[in-house]
């Protein structure tokens, strides 16, 4: 899949992705807001990569992660995420969850609201999904204002996904902006 919005080019990743995406998931504050321990080498990220893509191939066609590069100079800013949301053991629940995972380098300039909005409409008019949920951990501020910015209704703290407390927000596809 590849979706081109005004300034991003959101794309299918690769192996090769593995060197851009270690600066971000290597930085111990990227991690704090999506989870996990900071990547620590560039191998441990090629297989990271190598065991999304696997998962992926799994998934239903138009649900996954995506590359979000930069237009202008093709710069892999992070991921845009679509999956169904996990529950507390890992398993994925029928809520579908769109995500966005940037480097640090990369935040505050809307690249995230751009490629949320763009997912957000292809859940709505390819995958015709009523409704999709983002997940937020309450201390992420930064997601927050990208959740209102998108037109995501706040739907209070839940403990429904992930094991952990956490923000829950719903965008409707009929009622979108």
């Amino acid at each position: 899949m590849q979706i081109q919005t005004e300034r991003l080019t959101i794309r299918d990743l690769t192996p090769a992705d593995a060197e851009g995406l270690f600066p971000i998931y290597a930085d111990a504050e990227v991690r704090r807001f999506i989870g996990g321990q900071p990547t620590q080498t560039l191998e441990e990220q090629r297989e990271q990569l190598a065991a999304t893509l696997e998962r992926q191939s799994r998934e239903r066609s138009g649900y996954g992660r995506w590359a979000v590069e930069r237009s202008a100079d093709g710069l892999l800013v992070g991921l845009v995420i679509l999956k169904h949301a996990p529950d507390g053991d890992g398993r994925p629940l029928p809520d579908v969850e769109v995500g966005w995972h940037l480097g640090r380098f990369a935040w505050g300039n809307g690249y995230a609201t751009e490629a949320g909005g763009a997912m957000l409409r292809h859940a709505g008019c390819t995958l015709q999904l009523p409704v999709v949920y983002a997940i937020v951990l309450p201390e992420n501020v930064r997601s927050i204002r990208v959740t209102e910015r998108l037109g995501m209704k706040p739907l209070g703290p839940t403990t429904r996904y992930y094991g952990k407390e956490a923000l829950h927000f719903a965008w409707n596809a009929g009622t979108a902006r």
